[in-house]
C-alpha cells in the first residue's frame, strides 16, 4: 500500500511554494502600511498548512485589528487592493476580492483578528483559527491529507459546495489528524454508521450530550465532525447522504483491492454514454447546458437545481430513470438513461371518489366526459402531453422554469 501511495503522491504533488506567494504578500502588506490601515496579510488555507495539491490557488487572511470591528473590512480591503489589476469582487458573508497575479489566483478575504470562535463577527473570521489549530496537531501528516483530497476528488466528494454537498479540506484534514493517517481514516471510515460522530477537541462528554446541546439544524448531515475551534460547528455539515454513502464504499473497496485508479476521476465521454445505453437497452436523453455567470458556488447550485427539475419531469411524464447524472468541465451535459422510448398516447386521471359531494363530480364529467368507474372513483383517459421522449426533450428546451436557471439548453436526443 505505501508503494502505491509513494507513486499516487509522486504525481500530484506540489513542489516548492512559488516565491511570487512571498512578493504578492510583502506588497499587500506594504500598502496597508502605507495607507495607515492596521491589519497584516498571511497565507490561509491549504497552502498555509502544507496540505495543498499541485494545482491550487492561494488563500490570503487580511487580518483586521479589532478596533475595525464596526466597520465594513471589505470596503478597507478594496481601498488598500484598488492598484491591483486583473481582479474580480466576489460575494461571500463578507465581499472578498480574486486578484491573478503571476500565473496564481489569490483569494483575498477579510477577517478580524480574534483569539476565540466566539469573538468572531463573522464566519469567515473562524478561518485563521482552523489553520492554527491544524498546523499544531498535523505533524507529519501532510501527505496523507494530500492523499484524502485526492481520493474523494476521484471519487466526486470532495467539496462542501452546495452543489457537491461532500467534504470539505478542513474536514478531511481533521479526519486524518484524528486517526493518524490515511490508512488509518480509511480503515476507520469503511465501517461508519449514520450519525457518525467524531468530536477530537473532546467537547462533549457523551454521544447524547452532543445530540442534546448542538443545533438541530447542525445535525441533519450523516456526518458530525465538532469542528476543535468551535465546538457548537458541525464541520461536515454540508455532506449529504448520498456522498457520505460514497466514501464508505470507495474505502471498502480501496483497502480489499488497491489501485492507482481510486486517485483518478473518471474521465467523461460522450460516446461512452451512447454505447452503455445501447448495452442496457434503454434511451439516452442528453442536453447540453450554457450555465449563467457568477460565482462558482452559485452557477452550481442552479445548475443541481436545473438537473434535479428536469428529472421530476421526467419522472411526472412517467418516463423510468435507469439512471443519470452531470458533468460540468469546460462544458456542462445532464444525461439520463431512460425507458420506455415511447409512452400510450392517453394516461390514466384519478378523479374523485363517488362518494364526493355532487360539485367535484359534475366539474370532473365536464372536464372529462368519457371515464370509467374504477376501485368507487372515477377515472379518465386523457391525452399525454408528451407521449415520446423526443417530443419530452423539446418541450425541456422551452421550459421557462429551466431558463431561469441556465443560461441555455439543448437536447442532443
Amino acid at each position: 500500500m505505501d508503494r502505491l501511495f509513494t507513486r499516487v503522491l509522486a504525481q500530484h504533488k506540489p513542489g516548492v511554494i512559488k516565491e511570487e506567494i512571498n512578493v504578492f504578500l510583502r506588497r499587500l502588506n506594504t500598502i496597508l502600511t502605507e495607507r495607515k490601515i492596521e491589519a497584516t496579510a498571511m497565507v490561509g488555507g491549504s497552502v498555509a498548512k502544507g496540505t495543498h495539491l499541485y494545482s491550487y490557488d492561494c488563500d490570503i487572511f487580511v487580518v483586521f485589528s479589532r478596533k475595525y470591528q464596526d466597520d465594513d473590512l471589505s470596503l478597507l480591503l478594496a481601498k488598500a487592493v484598488a492598484g491591483f489589476r486583473n481582479k474580480k469582487v466576489l460575494h461571500g458573508s463578507r465581499d472578498y476580492f480574486q486578484i491573478l497575479h503571476a500565473g496564481i489566483i489569490f483569494e483575498l478575504i477579510p477577517v478580524l483578528q480574534i483569539k476565540s470562535a466566539a469573538d468572531a463577527r463573522n464566519v469567515t473570521d473562524v478561518s485563521p483559527l482552523h489553520v492554527e489549530w491544524v498546523n499544531s496537531h498535523i505533524k507529519n501528516l501532510q501527505d496523507n491529507v494530500r492523499l484524502a483530497k485526492l481520493f474523494c476528488k476521484a471519487q466526486g466528494i470532495y467539496g462542501a459546495e452546495s452543489y457537491i454537498n461532500g467534504f470539505s479540506g478542513y474536514t478531511l484534514e481533521i479526519l486524518v489528524i484524528m486517526y493518524g493517517g490515511f490508512l488509518p481514516m480509511l480503515k476507520a471510515v469503511s465501517s461508519f454508521h449514520p450519525k457518525q460522530i467524531i468530536d477530537i477537541a473532546h467537547y462533549y462528554a457523551s454521544r447524547e450530550e452532543l445530540l442534546g446541546r448542538m443545533n438541530a439544524a447542525k445535525l441533519q448531515s450523516p456526518l458530525i465532525v465538532v469542528d476543535p475551534v468551535q465546538s457548537d460547528r458541525n464541520a461536515a455539515a454540508a455532506v449529504n447522504e448520498e456522498q457520505f454513502s460514497k466514501f464508505i464504499i470507495a474505502a471498502k473497496l480501496l483497502l480489499q483491492k488497491p489501485s492507482p485508479d481510486f486517485f483518478i476521476k473518471k474521465s467523461f465521454s460522450l460516446s461512452q454514454l451512447h454505447h452503455q445505453s445501447k448495452t442496457l437497452g434503454v434511451s439516452l436523453l442528453l442536453f447540453s447546458v450554457i450555465p449563467v455567470d457568477g460565482k462558482e458556488d452559485v452557477v452550481g447550485s442552479k445548475l443541481i437545481k436545473a438537473f434535479e427539475y428536469i428529472t421530476n419531469k421526467v419522472k411526472t411524464a412517467e418516463f423510468h430513470i435507469l439512471n443519470k447524472g452531470w458533468q460540468w468541465g469546460k462544458e456542462v451535459y445532464f444525461w439520463y438513461f431512460v425507458y420506455p422510448k415511447e409512452l400510450p398516447r392517453y394516461e390514466r386521471h384519478i378523479g374523485p371518489l363517488v362518494y364526493s359531494a355532487n360539485h367535484h363530480i359534475v366539474a370532473f364529467i365536464k372536464k372529462h366526459k368519457s371515464f370509467i368507474v374504477e376501485n368507487n372513483r372515477l377515472i379518465a383517459f386523457r391525452r399525454r402531453k408528451y407521449n415520446t421522449l423526443a417530443a419530452f426533450a423539446k418541450g425541456v428546451g422551452n421550459d421557462a422554469s429551466i431558463k431561469e436557471k441556465v443560461k441555455k439548453i439543448k437536447s442532443l436526443t
